[in-house]
């Protein structure tokens, strides 16, 4: 005949109850982690898809977006993000002469931050040069032109180009292109604003 201790038996059931509830509780930690998780194999993730910018664009190249499940992360696309242009804003630049009764408003295009463009100081330094000529078909222009008015406009272009200052009389304004006057220098040659360049111009003024 076999006797049993009953502390044993106690003390082993019990170890057997904790053991039990320890994997009672691991069991209810998966099913919880299962109901949580994307996808357990039989239901599939209720996906939030969401657009985020996985490359941001430069000025030199494109970006992309990815469009990415919130809850598992998923991605399901791309789109591109164009890169980034510079926007250029209308700037102007007052130059006056003889005592402010000549006045011209250059108008031009740059960014926000630029400084000046260097051919603003070349522009006023010829004007300044014409106004202050002794030539009589130098002098002759500049009175021709303040009998038409005393404020001009001088647009600078970015289409077609051109070369030279001109009377443009649908805009009502001299016009110059801002490739050539970005290059223009000196004051003789195809490349300078010359007194006879501006000369020109000026007697081809219309007001209308």
């Amino acid at each position: 005949m076999v006797y049993f201790n009953k502390d044993y038996k106690g003390a082993y059931c019990m170890k057997n109850w904790k053991h039990f509830i320890f994997l009672a509780i691991i069991a209810i930690f998966g099913i919880v982690i299962a109901f949580t998780a994307c996808d357990d194999g039989n239901k599939p993730c209720s996906h939030n898809w969401e657009w985020k910018v996985t490359t941001p664009a430069t000025l030199e190249a494109d970006g992309l977006e990815t469009e990415i499940c919130s809850i598992c992360n998923e991605t399901r696309g791309t789109r591109p993000i164009p890169k980034l242009e510079l926007e250029l804003v209308d700037k102007t630049y007052t130059i006056t002469l003889k005592d402010d009764a000549l006045e011209f408003v250059v108008e031009y295009k740059a960014l926000e931050t630029d400084e000046e463009p260097a051919y603003l100081a070349y522009l006023e330094e010829r004007l300044v040069a014409m106004v202050a000529s002794t030539g009589p078909a130098n002098q002759d222009a500049i009175i021709g032109l303040l009998t038409k008015g005393n404020s001009f406009k001088i647009k600078v272009e970015y289409d077609d180009f051109y070369m030279g200052l001109v009377w443009n009389t649908t805009k009502q304004a001299f016009t110059v292109h801002n490739d050539w006057i970005s290059i223009a220098s000196g004051t003789s040659g195809d490349n300078a604003l010359t007194l006879t360049m501006m000369r020109e111009a000026f007697n081809s003024v219309e007001i209308e």
